[in-house]
């Protein structure tokens, strides 16, 4: 199977550029300690780097190889549900095997996901992978499915099929439909439905995933907003409610964006904002149209760079070494360097936030990592530099 003791992070994540780059730019003491969640996009978007839609028959190869480049030789889990209209769910005995074979050409070690609605050459797909390459599997149970009274009947049921046992098997408690609002007062509820899906069998490990970052941007335009992050609230709780849960039930969530996978979108031009995370809120900052003054001069211009002063002013900034990610907003505050685009700030965003849980993850285990991710720097700009 393959090898995620030493990792403790789940970050869901989708293939797109700004995401697996986002990866890549990890630094490698914080990349040990991350299993990500790979959910592949259908060919409803242009591709970033073609630009241009993928064919059919490209999205084995693009996807597979982009695994193995930008995740080189690191376990993740791959989520292939939004290929099945594509590809056909009725063929996937088929494309399946075929995706694993160029992932692990590819230098990459991907574990399958499957969810209890599977097809059933899904599932022959899947067990042709687990029979070649022996990754173990993972399993994604959603809040309707942990619902359902015959839950554990149908885990088990699919399992068998697959000649897996539930210690050979990841479970993803995804949890993205339960409203976060009150974290305290929803951790009893996670707490039940983490005893339940124990009950079903002794899993290799469970990971709870969910988010509470808002589907719509919250900030408004050339402002700041500041909202919680009540899925690490919720998973804190759960942890100081049972502490037997410790090393069994490992932290999920979508990284600095909701749980809502839109494919396919209008093209309309992006708006210069960042997400950046904080220990327990994301500090949301938001470009616009530049602002004049009465007199005519500029008093913000809306720009990325306007986003990333906001951002290294706040008195919450972690300095310019914490991560790449914080290199290049406090480079773009200073007007040095180029300004990126969507893509680039999505990668920001992605690269500070798993940096920042892993931090956060390896203080409570009492981990030491580098002075750069374990000891942030606070800075803040004068006036005079604003």
């Amino acid at each position: 199977m393959l090898p995620i003791e030493t990792t403790h992070y789940t970050p869901v994540l989708r293939l797109k550029k700004g995401e697996y780059t986002g990866l890549e730019s990890l630094a490698n003491e914080v990349k040990d300690f991350v299993l990500p969640y790979l959910v592949l996009p259908p060919p409803d978007d242009p591709d970033p780097e073609l630009r241009r839609h993928l064919k059919k028959e490209e999205l084995i190869n693009e996807h597979g190889a982009r695994i193995g480049k930008h995740w080189r030789l690191r376990p993740c889990i791959v989520d292939h549900r939004f290929l099945r209209d594509t590809l056909g769910g009725e063929a996937a005995g088929v494309w399946l095997p075929e995706l694993y074979d160029v992932i692990a050409r590819a230098h990459g070690m991907a574990m399958p996901c499957l969810g209890l609605n599977a097809h059933s050459e899904e599932c022959r797909g899947v067990g042709i992978v687990l029979r070649k390459y022996n990754t173990g599997m993972c399993l994604r149970l959603a809040l309707a499915d942990l619902a359902d009274a015959a839950v554990a009947t149908r885990s088990q049921r699919l399992l068998l099929s697959l000649g897996v046992k539930p210690s050979e098997t990841v479970l993803i408690l995804d949890l993205s439909d339960l409203s976060l609002d009150s974290p305290e007062m929803v951790s009893d509820t996670v707490l039940e439905l983490v005893h339940n899906a124990q009950n079903i069998g002794t899993w290799r490990r469970i990971i709870f995933t969910g988010t509470h970052y808002p589907e719509a941007n919250p900030a408004p335009k050339n402002g700041a907003v500041r909202h919680p992050r009540n899925e690490w609230i919720c998973w804190l709780n759960l942890m100081s409610k049972d502490p037997e849960l410790v090393g069994q039930v490992y932290y999920g969530d979508f990284s600095a964006d909701s749980a809502k996978f839109s494919f396919g979108g209008k093209g309309r031009a992006a708006i210069p904002h960042l997400r950046y995370t904080l220990k327990d809120e994301w500090l949301i900052v938001r470009g616009g149209p530049a602002q004049l003054d009465s007199e005519g001069a500029v008093i913000c211009d809306g720009t990325i760079r306007s986003v990333a002063r906001g951002i290294v002013s706040s008195g919450d900034f972690y300095g310019a070494e914490f991560s790449d990610a914080d290199d290049f907003i406090y480079n773009c505050s200073r007007g040095e360097g180029g300004p990126g685009n969507s893509t680039t700030w999505r990668k920001v965003n992605t690269t500070h936030h798993i940096t920042m849980v892993v931090a956060e993850l390896a203080e409570r285990a009492g981990t030491k990592l580098p002075r750069r991710v374990s000891q942030p720097r606070y800075e803040q700009l004068t006036f005079d530099e604003l």
